[in-house]
């Protein structure tokens, strides 16, 4: 093979590289998609925020409870 051959060769192996590598790294979103993963998380944090407050409040009644068994005050 000569010289021109082996390097036009080393220079197609380095062009696929650099096209598997690219095609590998993720794409800048656009505003639009960072808005609705941005909804998105808020709907989530919502759902959570909602389910907490009821564990929160589940968990208040039973100490009071637990507090009503032992006949100690619950604050």
């Amino acid at each position: 093979m000569s010289r021109i051959a082996e390097a036009l060769a080393r220079l197609d192996a380095a062009i696929a590289r650099i096209e598997r590598a690219g095609a590998k790294s993720k794409s800048v979103p656009t505003d639009l998609e960072m808005a609705a993963e941005l909804r998105r998380a808020r709907a989530d944090y919502a759902a959570l925020k909602d389910k907490t407050d009821g564990v929160a409040k589940r968990l208040d009644a039973a100490i009071g409870r637990l507090g009503g068994v032992l006949g100690e005050p619950v604050e």
